[in-house]
């Protein structure tokens, strides 16, 4: 699949990317890694096709290598081995998982739990994860066993890129992350290559980096959640890491009431309606993507709240309120939008 760029172009997922009446892109190239359509698209019109298109070869060639590090559906990945650990066992992982694990528990830390890497359990209880395909809720004992081992603080991490799990039946996703890491190393990549203005999207993280041809901002536009081809928002900026969150692409629908994926890992139950969707602006794409989840969890009041206290930090809360939907921004966005 290629990017088509117009006068609107829809991002895969969750975001909208409109580049008015600018040129199109130098070069572009979409594959499908981590699950997902990962889009590069370069700007620059001083490099030459071979500088560019080495560049994102190699851009590529570094989320591959990280998927292969982290996804769970890999039975050699580094993710697969720490889950097949027993408790008090030990593995080393490579740089780059230990740095996702790190980033993953200050993130758990900074949110109180609500983003947390070992809700994986949790998942495969209510049937978002793995081959269940459950119906119905689990029960309320069901969910009460399962918490016991889910919890950040169970994985041990250690010198030397050291994991110990502290107990059996800990698993840990890095689904609400890594994906986020991967496309803040692809810039990275990419700008060592002397890329200056670049477009890195995966799932509905993204990266605009550097300035565009016709010295204009960027416009992101966020899709409305009850309405795939329509945008709800249009966010102009100079450029942004940015994740979103949201319960539309991935839920069931149980005795009339709409399950999230997104499950709070403290308490062991599915967000609802409310919020809709979550998207987070901050300094890298890792950490959108981290607190997306977590203000998911924490819902709009309580969410904006701690965005509102956090530097570096901006957010759109959409919310579905018995189907009147709702947009909040943050404070540091009012001007943006």
């Amino acid at each position: 699949m290629s990017f088509k760029y117009g006068l609107l172009v829809f991002v895969p997922l969750f975001i909208t990317l409109t580049l008015g009446c600018s040129r199109t892109p130098t070069y572009s190239r979409t594959e499908f890694v981590m699950g997902t359509s990962v889009a590069i698209s370069v700007f620059d019109s001083d490099k030459s096709k071979q500088t560019i298109e080495a560049a994102v070869d190699a851009a590529f060639e570094e989320i591959k290598h990280l998927d292969m590090l982290m996804s769970n559906y890999k039975d050699n990945s580094e993710v697969s081995k720490i889950n097949k650990l027993k408790g008090g066992e030990r593995i080393r992982v490579s740089d780059e998982t230990m740095e996702v694990l790190r980033r993953s528990r200050e993130i758990s830390a900074l949110t109180k739990g609500a983003f947390d890497i070992t809700v994986l359990p949790l998942l495969e209880l209510w049937s978002f994860y793995g081959d269940s395909n459950t119906d119905g809720r689990p029960a309320d004992k069901e969910i009460r066993a399962v918490l016991k081992s889910v919890g950040y603080k169970k994985l041990k991490l250690g010198d030397g890129n050291s994991v110990t799990k502290s107990k059996d039946g800990v698993k840990i996703i890095l689904g609400g992350i890594a994906k986020g890491y991967a496309v803040d190393r692809a810039v990275r990549i990419l700008k060592s290559h002397g890329i200056k203005s670049v477009l890195v999207e995966a799932g509905g993280d993204l990266i605009c980096a550097g300035t565009k041809p016709d010295k204009k901002l960027w416009k992101i536009a966020i899709r409305h959640p009850r309405m795939k081809y329509k945008s709800i928002v249009i966010l102009k900026t100079e450029g942004c890491a940015i994740a979103t969150s949201g319960d539309y692409e991935n839920y069931r629908i149980v005795e009339g009431k709409r399950y999230s994926h997104i499950i709070d890992p403290r308490g062991g139950y599915p967000k609802g309606d409310f919020p809709a969707s979550v998207t987070v602006i901050a300094k890298d794409v890792v950490t959108a993507d981290g607190l997306a989840t977590a203000v998911f969890v924490l819902g709009p009041e309580e969410g904006m709240k701690f965005v509102e206290n956090t530097p570096d930090v901006e957010a759109i809360i959409i919310s579905d309120e018995a189907g009147k939907i709702k947009t909040v921004v943050s404070s540091g966005l009012k001007d943006k939008i």
